[in-house]
Parts: C-alpha cells; sequence; structure tokens
C-alpha cells in the first residue's frame, strides 16, 4: 500500500503508543501526564484529545492509568 499508514500490524497508532507509554504497568505520572506522553510520540496529525466531563474528580485524574 502506498501512501501514510497509521494501523501498525496489531493496533491503530493511538493504541501502540498509548501501550508504549504505559510500559506494561511501569508508567509513572497521572493521567494528564499520560496523555502528555502519548501526545508527545504521536505525529501532528492524529493527536488524541484529553477531557472530562461530569463533576471534577481530582483524585482520579491524580491516579496512575488503568489502576483500580
Amino acid at each position: 500500500m502506498g501512501g501514510h499508514d497509521a494501523e501498525g500490524a496489531f493496533n491503530g497508532l493511538f493504541t501502540g503508543t498509548m501501550l508504549r507509554v504505559w510500559n506494561n504497568g511501569r508508567f509513572k505520572g497521572d493521567y494528564r501526564t499520560f496523555h502528555k506522553q502519548i501526545v508527545k510520540h504521536m505525529p501532528p496529525v492524529q493527536t488524541p484529545n484529553f477531557f472530562t466531563t461530569g463533576p471534577a474528580n481530582a483524585g482520579l485524574e491524580a491516579q496512575a492509568p488503568f489502576t483500580i
């Protein structure tokens, strides 16, 4: 195929980047830092957003990603 393909062999570009940043749970930081690190490794034509809906929940946002 010609052209720019953002899909990888197993995951899309965002999913692959997110998994690399998460590093099997070894990522240290909160959700905003996680988002910033993902964006840092994405091309400018595909930039994920970070926004919340509903009541603010600073405790949740301060957690490490994917923890319960």
